[in-house]
């Protein structure tokens, strides 16, 4: 078959164009090289700078970039290089990634380096230059010295105007460091005194004739790395509410009472001396509660002659229930009382009186029964020696080791809406009453009005036997039930 001219063109043309195509594909095409390239350049990107210093346990993360020629595929070797305690290690790898951390490292210095590698076949070539980190790492984090206020009033405590108040602390240095001193400073209701210099000689300062207000001290301890701690103790002074009747109390007794009971208070010492003298403290607008304390020698005042009937004008005993119903608050504690309320035994008050309260129209003492709400009492006894207490009720907690502190105490039984708060828990006594809390039921601060405790609760001649852990603990809850807490 013959091709016509016409035909025959196409033909041509066709195979023309095709051969270019292939022909230039053919041409273009690059060869992938048989050896691999230098790398161009490794960048870090992230991680600890030269010279910067890591706190103790830290993490050092890196980040990095490598740039290579085209054709090659490209990896990283990195290694990090550490001497810690005088050892020298080192850490390598080969990797395709971009990114590596270190955690918890120890103290010491360390030098990171990351070098990327070119790879063409089975050839490789590693950056001659690799880039690189050098940084530290301090020192185990250590603490500040250790500083504590050991004397002084505690804190949010109160005491009274114009009282002198002394504090002292001590401190501790870390291992390894050394104290170069202490410093404090006082702050009045807000506003701060300067700062002593540092010096080791102060441990201890005192503040004399205190005006009311709301005082913070505070104590920095200062050692030679330059570390410091500040400890503070708040308390206020304030004009004392807190009335402390003394009647046959040494001196020792009242040290005692006022470290172990009335520490945390505004109190006033008042030395029972007559009965007027006494009458005319008795002002709920001053003294919110009255703390009437003495030992086993009854009370020069509390006798029947004064107490006879709480409704005769001019006796304590008027003024002392005037004074509870004008709000006022009684604390009486001591041994005898019930038997300076009979008149050093003239009523014949010697065996405990039980019965119809019709047993009472003879002899018996309105203040024992209508001020302290008091039925019946047992004439002290030396079998009342060591006899320790009990908590009942809402004093279920309080156990008081009675070894020095209660002696010739009285056995009362509540009367009168009154209840129990201790009983004896030991002794011939085991199970009676020893301290009873007038109205019953009370549960909130201030809604007792009168507690009535028939021992003493020191002996200056037994200090070292004083369980005074047991004394301030309840001390401190019958201060509550007198609505005396210590609240700011």
């Amino acid at each position: 078959m013959l091709l016509s001219s016409k035909s025959l063109l196409k033909i041509i043309i066709y195979l023309t164009v095709l051969g270019v195509l292939v022909g230039g594909c053919g041409k273009n095409e690059p060869s992938r090289p048989q050896t691999a390239t230098v790398p161009i350049e490794t960048i870090i990107t992230a991680g600890p700078s030269d010279g910067e210093t890591l706190v103790w346990g830290a993490t050092a993360t890196f980040n990095w970039k490598g740039e290579i020629n085209p054709g090659d595929i490209i990896q990283f070797q990195y290694t990090l290089t550490s001497v810690v305690n005088g050892e020298t290690s080192t850490t390598s790898a080969a990797a395709l990634q971009r990114s590596i951390s270190y955690a918890n490292l120890a103290q010491g210095t360390y030098t990171f380096s990351v070098a990327s590698v070119a790879v063409a076949n089975e050839d490789t070539v590693t950056d001659s230059s690799p880039a690189t980190r050098s940084f530290t790492v301090g020192a185990a984090a250590q603490a500040p010295p250790a500083v504590a206020i050991i004397s002084g009033p505690k804190e949010k405590s109160f005491t009274a105007t114009g009282a002198d108040v002394f504090l002292s602390w001590e401190s501790t240095a870390q291992t390894g460091r050394e104290l170069t001193g202490f410093a404090y400073r006082l702050i009045k209701d807000g506003v701060a005194g300067d700062w002593s210099d540092v010096d080791m000689a102060y441990t201890s300062v005192g503040y004399y004739d205190m005006a009311n207000g709301k005082y913070t001290l505070e104590v920095k301890s200062v050692d030679n790395a330059g570390q410091e701690t500040v400890v503070q103790r708040q308390f206020e002074v304030k004009t004392p509410d807190v009335l402390f009747a003394i009647e046959s109390l040494t001196a020792t007794d009242v040290e005692f009472w006022h470290e172990n009971v009335l520490r945390d208070f505004a109190y006033e010492d008042y030395h029972v001396s007559d009965a007027a003298a006494l009458i005319a403290k008795l002002d709920p607008n001053v003294y919110s509660t009255v703390v009437w304390a003495w030992k086993n020698d009854y009370s020069a005042v509390l006798d029947s002659a004064n107490f006879a009937d709480v409704t005769v004008a001019g006796t304590v005993g008027k003024a002392v229930s005037d004074y509870l119903q004008a709000g006022g608050h009684l604390w009486i504690v001591g041994s005898e009382v019930m038997w300076g309320l009979d008149d050093n035994n003239a009523l014949g008050w010697t065996e405990v009186i039980s019965g119809s309260d019709t047993s009472y129209v003879t002899g018996i003492n309105t203040f024992a029964r209508e001020v302290l709400h008091a039925k019946t009492y047992n004439e002290d006894d030396a079998d009342f020696q060591g006899a320790n207490s009990a908590g009942v009720g809402s004093y279920n907690s309080i156990v008081v080791d009675g070894n020095a502190t209660f002696a010739w105490c009285d056995v009362v039984e509540p009367f009168d809406e009154a209840e129990t708060i201790l009983v004896f828990s030991s002794g011939v006594f085991d199970g009676q009453s020893t301290a009873i809390r007038y109205p019953a039921g009370a549960s909130n601060p201030g809604d007792v009005k009168v507690i009535f405790c028939g021992f003493y609760i020191t002996d200056s001649t037994q200090p070292a036997a004083v369980k005074t852990t047991d004394i301030y603990e309840l001390a401190t809850t019958i201060f509550n039930d007198l609505g005396e807490n210590l609240d700011w």
